[in-house]
Parts: structure tokens; sequence; C-alpha cells
């Protein structure tokens, strides 16, 4: 075997950056660097994790004619702990050490034993001192590794092992019993000891000790590396990104050897003695590591199947030798495929589907494409629908809507028929092919799913309890360094200033709001026609260290997350071909990604969540409480008898008007500002030109006319179309070919679907099915390169075919060419448009007010059984779409949350998302009803005085008193009760109400204040005074001379002055016992509270309880905006006003004329640097800019952020692309926004 060394301990950042940064060696990188230091192999032995190995066995294969022989075996370096030691730590609160130990696979069994392994430590992890800890305890080991022993090699590890430590602090005997331990569990020829090579005292010391203990018990030692990057030239590279977390982390002590050594590295720190035999016992253990593939065949999850009637001819009389495929499934002996059968049988007739050829002969196609399929795996693949069937029947079950289909699964007759998805695509003519075919056997079906998003825990929780928790897991993601975070982290580990980290950050050249790579940057990229930028260069090189460490970091995994969707089933507990580790938040997930999982034979199913059914079922439960609906047993039979695709209303103009009038609030796929500006530019009035507007909003070329400029424009003359291809120089043949091919859709290609079909006409390149799937595939990739190959390939089959080089042209520039910065699938596009159709008949069938409540509630997260607690922003937002729509809550009517007020066509406002009203106070309210009364509230429920006071600033009590105020008076004198009578500790508080004639009294009481008791103050010249003006006279002749100087200053016998002083006070005692007296201190009660509590309008109220305004702005109430000239937002272009060019660095910019807007603060984004302001209009989204949002934000002990809920504010700017651009540029203001403080007309204007 050629080779120096095995290396046996090598770490990834792939593997060993799941719970905090460890390595940046990336897979092929350290493979293809330890050939070249001439290496024999190495093994990959990450922290508790396998999750570098699949990449590593790909790597391999796809470079093996360079690597050769060269080996790499799979690792885990585990931490060996003892249970008991841990338990006792933890309950007393004590560390305790984790000993790193290390196992390697021999074969495919022991590799087993690995994944089985690392899942029981991920399943006994816990934190302490805020890291996730992986204990692989004792006992567990020795019960579990007997049907393995034989299969594992295990080795020692590092310095951080139990052998070293004890080598270190404990004794020679104490080491021998460890050893003597390992021996007996591994068996003495599968252990080897690790010698790593350093100058650290430990290190040499543990080295020694290893060497004798060899020669004394016979276990070998190897030399190994304890690789976390690859070269000496890393270290610093390495350190900034462990440091980059946390910048006191001790780095060098621990790391300074930590990398890939050659033969001569390891010769410089070792005798060659111990070289020579560490070296030849690596080698003499990799050849007992065997070679094996992770690779499998893909499984399909089986589920159940019941007891069913095998498919008769007499039931389905059918000509079966014009349909093969459907032959083939009537004869197979797969229970799987019988029962596909039964089920597609049954299907026709419950849906009235009519046995003709169209029909049949579709069907025939798609089984014909699973039976190819089938054979490909060794295994029907109808398995696969009827796992994907259950599950969805799962979903159902567990409360959650299912969306009518996703991606490609839409093509796919069977697929409707088994209610995988709910669109006949025969009737929408949606080709099978483009979902699964027989000429892409290898490819194997991906059905995506859309289910609610409030329902995910609850679904997956439901696939574990049908299925075996050990048998379903989320798919991991890993988290990694994009090009902007590359520059920070490298910039934070360095030590570099965060405010001159996002100046790096903000020269990164851009390609639509896309970062360029670091490399493209510094070295440009001469195949995507980037040009390096000096500007980055110059910044980045005035900082040491920094374009290597990017350059090496960039793209590395510092993390892991959840997958948004995928989920493995797998038949066998998935430890079988998959092992689990956990999330920061405890989620448990694959160690390896859904492509890797794949590879060993794990099926992903596409489980997604859209928050559009969240909206829908909502509607459906208002509906439902309102007795507009009935239910029909379960959630599905009550979605399809009213929401089924054939229940829809599709035409009705009127639905339509509501769609553009805004009823149909958060219209799905066209919220957003794009969307709203496609819908009115299109005036799409058919689900045709809706599916239409669906696709061409996200087409689009660099230069020239848009596509969808295009689209209207033949629409609105078709002619236009006929001049546009005769210009390109297309005869009339072809121009009647275009014609079949893209007549209906106004002469645009805007799908895949029909770009695949143009590409398969013979009479244009006459493509196969795989030759347009992968040019599909290669626009859809944005791969460049691959795009270049696919266009030559296009012209060069063309050309072979005859095909004029006008027409090949003409299908690229138009077709092709505007696909490639996203092109929709035309499947995707019309079961997503269904799902607006969906939302549209909600609005118009039942009003829009059911509708509008239903996205509110979801918007603010208080809906259904979702009280995660109260989002007052979110609210304020989802509140601010619908101006004008929502009512203060009801103290006798209102609900949890948001409730549809039907005869009104308003929405009631819900209890629970009242500032500071918790669930269990809403219950109290709801549950105490009627109320006739504040005051028969008040005897009912327990509520605090505060919580009270904010259910009447909501309004809660307008429909038993209209005067908001009178009820909050009425408040204030019901919690203030007025005393008995009242003792002189109340007149300092009430000293300014007491009359005249007591006045003398009232200051002696205040003046004794001072001399005695807890408001005592130090005797002053002041006090003094007083005392020797007002008081000295009367009291020396009445208590002997009480009173004596020291030393310059006054002391009083406090005992003396006080039987002087109640003589003095006697008739003011008297009348602090009059109602008089009681009744002013209530008074004084009163004001206080509501000066804390009270102040403001109606309008300041519903900000402070409801975050909105339900009546009237704030700013109705103060002439300020008119002073300020402020304007409606909504009245001001979309594009701002020119007045003139600015010069400076670079080009010269366009100035803007600058307006003042004016609005109440409801919510801020930090990482935009946008606040959101509710002006009268609606809700405007501003954007400062980094300096002016941090200077506003700022707190301190004087001031608050401008930016808290409530804060009114002006603000100079401009309009641009929807949103509001704070700037007071070249304005007559100083600075861009202004406060307003205090209420009404007594409202006054600050400026920073």
């Amino acid at each position: 075997m050629a080779g120096t060394y095995f290396g046996i301990h090598n770490h990834t950042a792939m593997g060993s950056n799941n719970r905090f940064l460890d390595s940046i060696n990336e897979v092929a990188e350290i493979i293809e660097a330890a050939h070249e230091k001439g290496l024999a192999g190495i093994s990959l032995s990450d922290h508790q994790s396998l999750s570098s190995h699949v990449q590593a066995e790909k790597y391999l294969k796809a470079h093996q004619d360079e690597l050769g022989d060269f080996k790499v075996a799979y690792g885990d370096e585990i931490y060996l702990v003892d249970r008991k030691t841990v338990e006792q730590a933890r309950e007393n609160k004590e560390a305790v050490p984790f000993y790193h130990f290390l196992l390697t696979a021999k074969n495919e069994h022991g590799y087993q034993f690995l994944r089985q392994l690392t899942t029981q430590a991920w399943m006994d992890s816990f934190f302490a001192k805020g890291m996730r800890r992986l204990p692989t305890y004792w006992d567990w080991l020795e019960a579990n590794l007997p049907a393995y022993r034989g299969d594992i090699i295990a080795s020692t590890a590092c310095l951080g092992s139990e052998l070293s430590q004890t080598i270190l602090h404990g004794s020679k005997n104490q080491a021998q019993k460890l050893v003597e331990r390992l021996a007996n569990l591994f068996g003495a020829k599968n252990l080897y000891f690790e010698i790593m090579p350093a100058k650290t005292p430990e290190q040499i010391t543990v080295d020694r000790a290893l060497v004798d203990l060899s020669l004394q018990t016979g276990i070998k030692y190897l030399i190994s590396t304890d690789a976390h990057y690859i070269d000496l030239r890393d270290q610093n590279s390495h350190e900034t990104f462990l440091k980059s977390e946390n910048q006191g982390r001790d780095v060098k002590s621990f790391y300074s050897y930590a990398y890939l050594f050659s033969l001569a590295d390891l010769k410089k720190y070792l005798p060659e003695d111990v070289v020579t035999t560490g070296t030849a016992n690596s080698l003499e253990l990799l050849k007992q590591i065997e070679s094996y593939s992770l690779k499998h065949t893909q499984e399909i999850p089986t589920t159940p199947l019941p007891d069913f009637q095998v498919v008769t001819d007499t039931e389905f009389s059918v000509d079966l030798k014009k349909y093969p495929a459907i032959k083939y499934f009537f004869t197979s002996t797969a229970t799987a495929d019988q029962y596909f059968l039964r089920l597609l049988v049954d299907a026709m007739e419950a849906k009235k589907q009519p046995l003709d050829q169209i029909h049949l002969q579709r069907i025939n196609d798609e089984l014909n494409a699973i039976k190819a399929v089938s054979e490909y795996l060794g295994a029907p693949l109808s398995q696969y629908f009827l796992t994907m069937r259950r599950l969805l029947q799962i979903v159902w079950a567990t409360g959650s809507l299912v969306g009518p289909g996703r991606g490609s699964v839409g093509c796919f007759y069977t697929a409707y028929l088994l209610d995988i998805t709910q669109v006949d695509p025969i009737k929408y003519e949606l080709p099978y092919w483009r979902f699964l075919s027989a000429e892409r056997a290898d490819d194997l079906p991906d059905v995506d799913t859309d289910t609610e998003g409030a329902k995910r825990a609850d679904i997956i929780e439901a696939f574990k309890e049908y299925f075996g928790s050990d048998h379903v897991l989320n798919f991991c993601t890993f988290n990694t360094q994009a090009p902007a975070s590359t520059v920070l982290t490298a910039c934070r580990g360095l030590g570099v200033d965060l405010r001159e980290s996002r100046n790096i950050v903000n020269l990164l050249p851009k390609e639509r709001m896309v970062a360029w790579p670091i490399k493209d940057a510094i070295y440009g990229n001469k195949e995507k026609g980037r040009r390096s930028s000096q500007d980055f260069i110059m910044a980045i090189e005035k900082i040491p260290h920094l374009k290597e460490t990017m350059l090496q970091i960039e793209g590395s995994v510092r993390g892991i997350s959840q997958h948004a969707s995928g989920i493995l089933i797998t038949n066998e507990p998935y430890t079988k071909h998959n092992a689990m580790m956990k999330t920061q938040s405890g989620l448990e997930v694959t160690q390896y990604d859904a492509a890797d999982s794949a590879y060993q034979g794990g099926l992903k199913y596409d489980i997604l969540t859209l928050n559009a059914l969240d909206r829908i079922h909502e509607a459906m439960r208002l509906l439902l409480r309102d007795h507009k609906i009935k239910w029909q047993g379960d959630l599905k039979s009550t979605y399809d008898k009213y929401f089924a695709v054939d229940r829809l209303e599709m035409d009705a103009s009127e639905m339509y008007d509501m769609l553009f009038n805004g009823d149909v609030i958060n219209a799905f796929e066209f919220s957003s500002l794009t969307g709203r500006r496609t819908l009115l530019k299109m005036n799409a009035r058919t689900f045709d030109q809706l599916v239409a507007a669906n696709a061409l909003m996200r087409l689009t070329v660099a230069e020239g006319e848009q596509p969808i400029d295009r689209y209207l424009r033949y629409r609105k003359d078709l002619s236009k179309w006929d001049a546009d291809m005769k210009n390109y120089g297309l005869q009339p043949a072809e121009i009647a070919l275009m014609k079949q091919h893209l007549q209906k859709f106004y002469g645009v290609c805007y799908s895949q679907e029909t770009l695949m079909a143009l590409t398969m006409d013979p009479q244009i390149t006459g493509f196969n099915l795989l030759e347009a799937n992968h040019l599909r595939k290669s626009i859809a990739k944005k791969n460049q390169e691959l795009y270049q190959q696919e266009k030559k390939h296009f012209y060069a089959k063309g050309h072979e075919l005859g095909t004029s080089s006008s027409l090949l042209n003409y299908v690229w520039d138009t077709c092709a060419e505007p696909a490639k910065y996203y092109s929709f699938n035309l499947a995707h596009g019309t079961t997503y448009t269904l799902v607006l159709m969906v939302e549209m008949n909600i609005a118009y069938r039942f009003g829009p007010v059911y509708w509008k409540t239903a996205c509110l509630s979801v918007n603010s997260g208080i809906y259904g059984e979702v009280f995660t607690g109260a989002d007052y922003a979110k609210v304020s937002r989802a509140i601010g779409q619908i101006p004008g729509t929502v009512m203060n809550p009801d103290i006798n009517r209102s609900d949890y949350g948001f409730l549809p007020d039907s005869e009104n066509k308003k929405i009631l406002f819900g209890l629970y998302p009242i500032v500071g009203i918790g669930k269990d106070d809403a219950r109290t309210i709801i549950e105490h009803r009627p109320y006739s009364s504040l005051e028969d509230f008040l005897e009912k429920t327990e509520l605090t005085p505060k919580k009270t006071v904010t259910l009447i600033k909501a309004g809660c009590f307008d429909s038993l008193n209209e005067d908001r105020r009178k009820v909050m008076e009425e408040l204030v004198r019901k919690i203030t009760p007025q005393k008995k009578k009242l003792t002189t500790v109340q007149v300092p508080k009430i000293a300014a109400d007491i009359p005249e004639k007591y006045q003398k009294e009232v200051e002696l009481v205040l003046f004794r204040n001072k001399i005695t008791g807890r408001n005592k103050v130090p005797m002053n010249e002041e006090l003094q005074q007083e005392f020797f003006d007002k008081y000295e006279k009367d009291y020396s002749a009445d208590s002997n001379a009480g009173w004596q100087m020291n030393d310059g200053q006054l002391s009083i016998d406090v005992k003396q002055f006080d039987k002087w002083y109640n003589k003095k006070i006697k008739n003011l005692k008297s009348w602090l016992k009059t109602p008089e007296a009681t009744k002013i201190e209530a008074r004084q009660n009163m004001r206080k509270f509501w000066k804390e509590n009270c102040l403001g309008n109606d309008a300041s109220w519903e900000m402070e309880a409801l975050s909105f305004y339900v009546k009237r702005h704030e700013l109705d109430y103060t002439t300020i905006p008119a002073l300020y000239q402020t304007v409606d937002f909504n009245q001001l272009g979309d594009e701002p006003t020119p007045i003139g060019w600015a010069s400076g660095k670079g080009s010269p910019r366009p100035e803007y004329q600058r307006n003042v807007i004016a609005g109440t603060v409801i919510d801020k984004d930090p990482r935009k640097n946008m606040i959101f302001l509710l002006t009268k209009t609606g809700i405007v989204n501003v954007r400062l800019g980094k300096y002016n949002y941090r200077n506003y934000d700022k707190r301190t002990k004087e001031s608050q952020s401008w930016f808290e809920r409530g804060t009114k504010l002006l603000v100079v700017g401009y309009r641009k692309n929807g949103d509001y651009y704070a700037s007071a540029t070249k304005s007559k203001y100083k600075a861009p926004l202004m406060k307003i403080q205090g209420y009404g007309e007594k409202a006054w204007v600050k400026e920073k």
C-alpha cells in the first residue's frame, strides 16, 4: 500500500461545527491535501457526527483516477463518560470532564454501530454552561458494543482523553487499569494509543507515557494529528474563525499543532523510532479497514394496506391490448400495485371520470412511467404514492388543510385520482411527463405538498405516532458562510470595529441584490463577466490576515438547521441508513442533508407550510361559527363541500372587482408590491389570466421589452406578434408552427413545460424528453457554463434537422433567454392560482369581512388555538392593511381573537390582543358575561385597576357608555375610596389644598418632617433660619429651651419639640378628621392616578391599548401636520420628482424633491434600518439608512429611542419603489425626523 502513514484523527467543518466552531477543513480539501502530503489514507472523525462521510465517499469516487488506492475511513470522536458521575455533577451543579475517545468503523457493520452510538449520544444530550453536551456512557457502550466487537477500531484520541488526563494527573496504576478496561471491551488488537506531534510539555509527557504503556501492555500506538486545519499557514485563519464566536477563546494553546502533518513534519517533533513504529502501525491498521460503500438504493416507505378486492376485468372493461401499462398493473403480483389500481378504479367512479380514450391513455402513460421507475428501483413505485396518500390523510386528520398541489406533481392525473393533488391536469392541459416519465426512470419523483404553518409540529408528531418515533426525522440543513457573513465573521474574529466591518460589506459588489462571492470580488470572474472590485480590495488589504481568512472560511459550515419541509420516513429504524442530531432548539434532525440521505437510500417527503392555508382554515372556522357553512363530519369533507375546485366560482366579474379593489387582502402570490402592480397592469379577469400573471411577474430579461409588456401588447393586438415574428425572419409555416404552441399564451412562452414542448417539436430541435429536461435544468439551476452548453446543443440539433437560424434565434431569444432568471412550472402556477381562487371565493360568496378577519387573525398570530403571546407590532401592522375595518373591542361581545361582524361589515377587535390582557384575563371576562355597567364588571371580575384602565382605553365599554372619559372618571372614583379620617402623614400630599386658616400648622408639620422621621434631612442653615424665624421664641418659652447650638449647628430635642408641636397643631388634627379633608385627599389620589395612567385623548388611548387607531388618528387633534404642510404618502407618485444632480464620489446622482409625512411609529426592523409609520391613510415603510437609524434609536438615561411604539413623528424625505426614504438633504429642515410630543392642541415639535 502506497503512502507514508494513515491519519486516523481528522475533523471537518461539515461534521464538527454543528454545536460550536471547531474546524475549517472542507471535505474535498483535506482529502486532496492528505494525498498530496503522501498519506495512504485518512479517517474523518468529527465530534459525535457522521455528517461528512457521504461527501467524502462521493469525492473519492469522482476522483478515483487521481487518488488511486488512497483510502478514506469513517470515524467518530465521542465523549466517553461515566453515567453516575455525570448525573451527580449535574445534580450538584458541578463541572464534569467530557473525555474524548475515537472510534473508527472497520466495515459496514461497524459503521452501523457508529450510527446507533452517535444517535444515542444526541438522545442523551443536555445543556451545560451554554453548550449541548453529548455523552456516550460507559454502561451503554459496554452493553451494546459486544455485538460489534471486531468491527470497530478504538483509539485514545487527544490530550482531552481520559487516558491522557490520567497520565497527567493520576497514577500509573490508574492508567493501566483504564487500558485493561478498554482492551477487554474492544479487544487488544482493536485498541491503539494515539501519539501526537507537539512541543507542549503535556503532550510530550503523554506521548512518552503511551510509548511505555505500549511496551508494557502490547497495545500498539500510531501517529495522529487531530487535524482541524490543513497547513500551518492556515493557523491564523482557523484562529480567527474560532474567535469570531468568542473573542476570549484560547485557541492557540489547544490548536497550535492541530493540522495535517506530512512524514517530514512528524520527524521534526517526534523521535525517529517512534515515527517509524507509529506510522507502520497506522498502515497496518489501514489494511483492516474494508472497502464498503454508504450508497444504497432508495427505499420506499411502506404503509399497512387494508383488505381490498383486486380489480377484475368485469368491473373495468377496457381493451387492455391498447393499454399495456394498465395491463401490467392488472397482472402485477405486487400488492402495492394491485391496491394502487384498486384506488384508481374507485376514484374514476367517485370523481365521475369518463373511461374514454383520453383518460385511459393518460393513465396508461403515467402507469408506464411508474413501471419504468419501479424496474429501476427493483421495488414498486406505487408504494411511494400510497404512502404519500396516507401521509396526507394523517395531515387532514391533525386538523390541517392540504394545498391543492405544489410543483410538478400537479401534472400527474393518477395523483389527482388518489387525492394527492386536487387539480385535474387533463382539464388544465398539464403534461404528465413534467413530473415523471419512463425516459427519466433514474429521476425519482418528488411530491411536494403544502400544509398549515401552525400545524407543522402536530403533523410531525402524528407521523411519528403512526410510523414510530425512530422511523421519522426532519432533514437537516447546514448553515454556511455567505459572502456578507464571511466578511463580518472574519472581521469579528480579528477584532475589527463593527462599523468598519459593515462598511466593507457594503463594498461587496452585488448582482440582482445578491452579493458576489469573495473570490469574485477579489479576483474577478471572466466567465460571468465580473471584474475585481478595487474599492473592496483596498479596504480589506488594510487589515492583516483578513483577505486570506475570508477566502479560507467562505462557504464553511458554521451550524445546522431544520430543513424547511423535508421529512425522512423509513421502514426500519432510521439508524439503518442515517443518524440523528439536534438543532440548537432541540429539534431532532438527520445527520446527513437531504442529498446525502438520498445517497444512502433515504426518500424525502416534502411537507411544506403555507400561511395562505392557515388563513383559509381560519376563515372556515369563522364561517362555521356563524353558521354560514356546515360541518361535514371532518375537515376534508367540509373543505371539499365548499371549496373543492369544482365548487369554486371562477368567472364572476364582481369577484374580480373585489380582488382589484383590495377586498381580497393578502391575495396569494399577489400581496407584494410587485404582485399588486402586475395584477393592475394585466387587469387579469379570468383564471387563465391570473395563471399568466403569476408566471409573467417572475419572468424578466436584462434589456429590452419585458415579457409581461410583450404579453399585454400581443393580447391587445395579436397582429403585433405576427409582425415581430416576420421581423425575426420567420416564414409563414414557421409562424404557424409557433402559433400552435403559443397562441393560447398570447405569443409568450412563460412556463417550463411550454419551453420543453417547443424544443421537443421535430420541426424545431426534436429534443427527446431527456434533452428537453436537461435544458430546463440548466436554466433553473442558473449554471452559466451548463446553460451555454445547452445553448450550443440547441442550435446544433436544430441545424441538424434543417431548422432555420431565424426560428432557432426566435425560440431561444424570446422563450429560453427570459426563463434564465425565473420560469414558472405551469402545474405549480395552476395549483397556486387555485389557492387564490379559494380566497376570492370566500370574500365573494360570504362577504369580504370573513376573509379580512381571517387574514388579520393569522397575520397577528392569534387564531384557532394559536395563542403564543400577542405581538402588538404585528397586530398593528396587520390592521394597517385594512384601515377603517376594525371596531373597538366590546366587553360583552369580543372573543379571544378577532371576529367578523357581518351585519356592519366590520371586524370586532379581540380581548387577547389588547395590550397587557392575557389569555386568563380574557377567559375571566368571557366567563362572567353579561355586564350592564362598569360597576357590574368590577363586581364580577377581579382584574387589576391598570388592566381595567386598559380595557376602557381600548373602548371595551363604549357600548355601555360612549363617553370613554366619563367611564374612566367613574373607574378612578371607584378604585379611590375616601378615607374616614386623615392623619398628619397625609398633610404633605394635600398641603396646597388645606384651607388658609391652617396654613401655619401645615408649615409646622412640614418643618417637623424635616427634623425627624423617615424624611429627615441633615441640619442646614436654611432649616436653622426657619426655626429661629418662626418657632424658637414660642418653643423656648414653652419647653425650657429644648434646643442648643453645638459648634454653630442647631440641635433640637425631638421629644420636647413634639410635646409643643402637638399642642400647636390641635386644630389641624381636628380638621383632618372632617369629610372636607378626606375628600381633598381622595381628589389628590385620583389626580395622581389619572396623571400616571389616564393622560391623553381617545386616539392616544387606543394606540396605547390596541396599537392602532379606530376612529381618529392622534394627528387629527393637532394642527402640527398643517403647519409643516405634510402630504399623504398615497398621493405621492411612486417615483420621486428629480430637482437636480448631486456631485460627490463616483457618478453624479439625482436629487429629489423632499416632502413631509406624519404618523405614529408602530414597529421597527433594525436589520433593514426601517420603521413602520401609521399615517392617517395607512402604514408606510420608512427607510432611514444605517446612520439615521442608529442615531434616532439611541437610548440614554435622559431619553428613549424615537422608535418606541406610539411615538409620533414628522419625516422629511421622498417616496420611491413603494417605500419612503428619510432624507432632509436640500430641504429647509435640519434633520429628517422630528418628534411630536404632547397631546392635541398642546402638542409641540422636538428636534434631535
